[in-house]
């Protein structure tokens, strides 16, 4: 009987850290972040860039599905990231990066897998200072804790400044200014009624 009970109240332990930790997390590294003067898709222009690795790191196969805009310092002008074929190629030729677009990531990314990404995000303003990457999908939005179903968005916001004046940006680099996590708070699931 009490190793019954024992066995009971032990397995409920081990079922109670198996659904705590069933959030996952994405690694999101910056590799590199700049602009580079090309004809890309919307004419001749600086085009800002960012090339980032996600990692795997949560002992089980996850969805890879990631969204990245950037936010500026100058009123109404945001950018949203995608694929520029004839951008990539020049930051290929000029850098030798070979990296892929987030269309072309999406999918599953395996435990303890990889991958290196490159977004472009248009022609850029040359008055804008500062860059604020807001990377969205790094985390499971829907998650169970302690027998309670949660929604939760979060967003990792990735800062740099845009170094030099208006008149010489050309090829140049962002200083990393910093990261965090912001979002809006979880919300709990209720059930359906019958």
């Amino acid at each position: 009987m009490r190793a019954c009970l024992l066995t009971s109240l032990m397995l409920f332990m081990v079922s109670d850290l198996a659904i705590a930790d069933a959030r996952w997390t994405l690694d999101f590294k910056v590799d590199r972040a700049g602009t580079i003067v090309a004809k890309g898709a919307q004419g001749w222009g600086n085009y800002l860039y960012l090339i980032a690795t996600l990692a795997n790191s949560n002992g089980r196969d996850v969805p890879l599905s990631v969204g990245i805009d950037a936010l500026t310092d100058v009123a109404l002008r945001s950018y949203r990231g995608g694929h520029d074929p004839a951008v990539a190629k020049a930051l290929t030729r000029k850098l030798g990066v070979e990296a892929r677009s987030l269309f072309e990531v999406r999918g599953t990314l395996g435990d303890g897998a990889s991958t290196q990404v490159l977004v472009v995000f248009g022609r850029v303003d040359a008055n804008v200072d500062r860059f604020s990457f807001q990377v969205e999908g790094l985390r499971d939005r829907v998650y169970q804790d302690q027998y309670q179903w949660w929604v939760e968005d979060s967003i990792l916001q990735v800062d740099f400044d845009r170094l030099g004046d208006e008149f010489g940006r050309q090829h140049d680099l962002l200083r990393f200014k910093g990261k965090r996590w912001h979002g809006e708070p979880r919300v709990a699931l209720k059930r359906a009624a019958p």
